[in-house]
């Protein structure tokens, strides 16, 4: 049911309740950019052994990654972005 996964997203941290009158209010309490980050994060962990190069390299060895996006993530590394 509706409840059910409601609980579920709210027992997981994904979503908030607050009462007002005789009902509640829930409101998110991950944004999309953490929620993408932390996903990510528990890929790169199970599947690439902690390492953001494997993912990297996995990348390029596929071909969805060529070597000019590749020269851009560089250079947003290297100009701290």
């Amino acid at each position: 049911t509706v409840s059910t996964q409601v609980s579920f997203l709210e027992n997981k941290g994904f979503l908030r309740r607050r009462p007002v009158a005789n009902t509640f209010i829930y409101e998110v309490s991950i944004s999309e950019k953490e929620y993408r980050g932390s996903t990510l994060n528990n890929i790169v962990e199970r599947y690439y052994n902690n390492s953001f190069a494997s993912v990297v390299s996995q990348f390029l060895e596929d071909e969805k990654l060529d070597i000019e996006e590749l020269k851009e993530i560089i250079a947003q590394i290297e100009g701290g972005k």
